[in-house]
């Protein structure tokens, strides 16, 4: 019987078989820029994918992650784009929770202080073994937390049909090793307190008086 490092080697090689080229370099995903409205355009180049507005040249919510070819084979460019974002949540989520989601080794989470210059994306989690690395906002990491999905579900947030980009952006109140992250919605103010290594402390839903 193979060990199990054979047989994850042999499922890359079949996930990026190089003498097999992509089905397609250039998506319509079919959503908006939540800047400018355009409609967005994703591309896939070296295995990468990238979802870019063609109106404003932004890189729409700093969104380029690595996906197998093989995620474009029987998708619409619409599904490709939500294999990419739910495969970028669960490995986010999961090194945040200390495994490399390549090698299982150890992770490190850096948090830097939002009101740094150039840190729009402040936080950044690398593998101590491997060369995996990402650097993002607060907020995808913990969309793979159920008492964060949960607290933003209780003010409209729907966590579950929405990217990340569509979401309210947390307004970050930074007292280290501590960060509360408030989020204003429709149905109320959600508030998720992290600490320096991401690590949920407490969750909180206020909801305008009178409702349930």
């Amino acid at each position: 019987m193979p060990t199990a490092s054979a047989t994850a080697l042999y499922r890359a090689v079949l996930a990026h078989r190089p003498t097999e080229s992509a089905t397609r370099s250039g998506l319509d995903p079919g959503v908006d820029c939540p800047d400018c409205g355009t409609g967005l355009v994703a591309t896939y180049d070296l295995e990468f994918f990238t979802l870019r507005c063609p109106g404003c040249e932004s890189t729409v919510g700093d969104f380029t992650y690595p996906l197998p070819k093989n995620a474009l084979d029987g998708r619409t460019d619409r599904e490709v784009l939500r294999a990419v974002y739910d495969r970028a949540r669960a490995h986010i989520g999961l090194a945040r929770r200390g495994q490399c989601p390549d090698c299982a080794g150890t992770t490190s989470v850096t948090v830097r202080h939002p009101d740094d210059a150039g840190e729009d994306r402040p936080v950044e989690i690398t593998c101590d073994t491997c060369t995996w690395t990402v650097r993002t906002g607060f907020l995808l990491p913990l969309l793979a937390d159920s008492r964060v999905t949960g607290t933003l579900s209780k003010v409209g947030m729907a966590v579950e049909e929405s990217y990340p980009w569509e979401l309210p952006e947390p307004i970050v109140v930074a007292d280290p090793p501590q960060f509360d992250l408030r989020f204003e919605a429709e149905g109320g103010v959600a508030t998720v307190a992290v600490d320096d290594g991401l690590d949920v402390l407490a969750t909180t839903a206020e909801r305008p008086t009178g409702e349930e």
